[in-house]
């Protein structure tokens, strides 16, 4: 069947609640569940289920004795759903917001650096002084930020200068990053001046996951060392998690400072003296080039005289 014709089958007789069933029903595996948890009886979602299915002329789940689980199909069609969903519900904030006394609305996208290295301190001060703008911020990866990028989903994306700028976008520079040896406040060395790196060599580390720029640069440093670095056996990128391993231990982290530069502000970490710099290029907002809204151009603007006000 021609895509055209399943779009028009579509647009003509589905609805977000077909939708709003197929994630739900993947996320839980059962109709009766999934049926409580929409306010619907089972015949209904049993219902939305067969509708689906034949407006797509195609399985979405195999059905066996303790519920149900996706097809291959009904997989493949899970993030599209879930996307429109997702962007339906922003909409609806968004009119909410301008029903209010919002005179705008601003959909940020933010690598963690950008949020603990920036967002933390600025957007307080942007709300002080613009409480009729919403600004809706998510935290994203490295991928969903391409996502997010690709599908226009943020007005403003909080990121690494891109080596590759993508179409349609321009990138501002706000501020310069670099990595940081960090451990509990505690630690005995977190009094010290001027430490080489390699003066670190029987220090327990807690890794950042491999494909991190982060452990690349550690791998790079200790190569050389033998007996080879300490690591602790658990990887995270959860930031609550790192910070309780740091506080109960004494191992150290090689993290970017934009990452931890809230907890270290709040006295939770302490960032080692070392003897060198280890530079890790510069954050950046990027904007759509055509961006005609006041809001994200307002907010743009103060995070860059904050970032320069407020290094």
């Amino acid at each position: 069947m021609l895509p055209s014709v399943l779009l028009n089958r579509l647009l003509s007789r589905s609805r977000f609640r077909h939708l709003q069933m197929l994630v739900k029903l993947a996320e839980l595996g059962s109709l009766r569940r999934t049926a409580e948890d929409l306010g619907l009886t089972q015949p209904a979602v049993t219902h939305l289920l067969k509708d689906l299915e034949e407006l797509l002329d195609t399985q979405l789940f195999y059905r066996h004795a303790r519920g149900v689980r996706p097809t291959p199909m009904g997989a493949a069609l899970l993030p599209s759903a879930r996307r429109i969903l997702d962007n339906l519900a922003h909409g609806a904030e968004m009119v909410a917001a301008r029903h209010g006394e919002a005179q705008g609305a601003v959909r940020v996208a933010s690598i963690t650096g950008g949020i603990s290295g920036l967002l933390v301190r600025a957007l307080p001060a942007f709300n002080a002084v613009r409480p009729d703008i919403v600004v809706q911020v998510a935290e994203v990866d490295v991928e969903q930020l391409g996502l997010a990028v690709a599908h226009r989903d943020a007005d403003l994306v909080l990121c690494r200068q891109p080596s590759i700028l993508p179409e349609g976008w321009t990138f501002s520079w706000l501020f310069d990053d670099s990595f940081v040896v960090v451990c509990g406040s505690h630690h005995p060395l977190a009094g010290r001046r001027s430490i080489r790196f390699d003066e670190l060599q029987s220090q327990l580390w807690l890794p950042l996951p491999i494909s991190t720029a982060a452990q690349a640069l550690f791998g790079d440093l200790t190569r050389s060392w033998d007996p080879p670095a300490r690591t602790c056996r658990i990887i995270t990128r959860a930031a609550s998690l790192s910070w309780s391993l740091l506080q109960q231990t004494d191992m150290v982290s090689l993290v970017p400072h934009s990452v931890v530069r809230q907890l270290v502000e709040a006295g939770h970490y302490k960032i080692l003296h070392l003897d060198t710099v280890y530079p890790f290029g510069s954050l950046g907002v990027m904007r759509l080039e055509d961006e005609s809204g006041s809001a994200a151009l307002q907010l743009a603007d103060f995070l860059a005289k904050y970032a320069a006000a407020s290094p």
